[in-house]
């Protein structure tokens, strides 16, 4: 009878973390690199940089950031209007459900974001690359090769540079064709590369946003925001609502506002970064920060960061991959937020 219901325990323990893993936004290098080349899955490159997976096509996450005039959010909580991103995607040729892949070189805040505004007007079938751009050089066998080549040539030119002589140039002339010609042989191959020689597809796509797919599942507004901060103003410890301020120090300092709302949790944005894997820190490290931060998953929680909601997505995404589902973030900045509200 033991033995049966730790075989049962233990079937619905790996049927849960089964349920979990299809659950999580992430998708690792190792799974995402097989992707590379299969013209039904597309790569997105959400962040201006010099470098790209091939295949990528590249969106400009700052057209995601366009308020109006005043800087209010005229479609809250929604990111961005529905007929705005509509039509941009539809620029960009991205398809209705295509399968994404995205991903950035800065540790996934970029790409977290653009999930987030995708996934709130229904978009379905994409993951975040984790680890960015970086994850999948690292898995590039010829990147190693090239790498070792390039590595001998610096290091024969430098060697050039301090004999500075003809007979050294003429010593190592041979050797310096050889690494050229292997390295621009290789150059073709790589997995990353310079995003000015990717060819990427630009044909306009019939993209439609349709009202009944809208997902406010993780986004809340300003109104909700508020009575949430109220009841936890009112009922203390005993809330069943925690609030989280994402930002770091250095978004808080500065701003005249001091953009903090007091007697919030706090979670900044900067300390679930796993620096050397460049995106989030593994699950186990995030548990211990959110359980340190006094967040509890049976909790409603509210993530903001009143210097930029970027910060409060790249949380949200971070408290979403380790089964935390009961999570919104906040889509405006202070501006949004004061309106007619003032907080000292």
């Amino acid at each position: 009878m033991v033995r049966f219901v730790r075989l049962l325990f233990l079937s619905i323990s790996c049927l849960f973390s089964s349920l979990m893993a299809v659950d999580s936004p992430l998708i690792e290098p190792e799974v995402a690199v097989k992707k590379i080349g299969n013209n039904a899955v597309q790569f997105i490159m959400a962040e201006k940089d010099s470098m790209a997976i091939i295949g990528s096509q590249y969106i400009t996450i700052q057209k995601l950031y366009e308020g109006d005039i005043l800087g209010s959010l005229p479609c809250g909580p929604l990111y961005i209007c529905p007929k705005e991103i509509q039509n941009y995607l539809q620029s960009q040729g991205i398809k209705k459900d295509q399968e994404l892949i995205l991903y950035d070189d800065h540790y996934g805040i970029y790409a977290t974001t653009l999930y987030t505004v995708l996934e709130s007007i229904g978009h379905k079938n994409m993951k975040i690359l984790n680890g960015g751009l970086v994850s999948i050089e690292n898995l590039d066998p010829n990147k190693r090769i090239y790498d070792r080549y390039y590595t001998e040539l610096m290091e024969i030119s430098s060697l050039i540079q301090k004999e500075d002589n003809a007979t050294s140039m003429e010593k190592f002339a041979t050797k310096t064709v050889d690494l050229n010609k292997k390295l621009s042989v290789l150059k073709p191959f790589l997995l990353v590369q310079e995003m000015k020689n990717i060819q990427t597809q630009k044909e306009k796509s019939m993209y439609k946003v349709e009202k009944n797919r809208l997902n406010f599942t993780y986004l809340v507004d300003r109104q909700d925001l508020l009575k949430a901060v109220e009841k936890v103003r009112k009922e203390g410890k005993e809330s069943n609502i925690s609030i989280i301020d994402a930002c770091s120090m250095m978004d808080i300092v500065g701003n005249k506002y001091g953009n903090y709302i007091p007697g919030v949790n706090s979670v900044n944005w900067n300390d679930i970064i796993d620096r050397e894997e460049r995106g989030f820190k593994s699950n186990e490290l995030l548990e211990k920060i959110f359980t340190k931060a006094g967040l509890h998953k049976e909790n409603d929680n509210y993530v903001y960061c009143m210097a930029g909601a970027p910060k409060a997505f790249y949380v949200l995404l971070a408290l979403r991959s380790v089964g935390y589902s009961k999570v919104k973030a906040f889509t405006g900045d202070w501006n949004v937020w004061t309106g007619d509200i003032i907080e000292h």
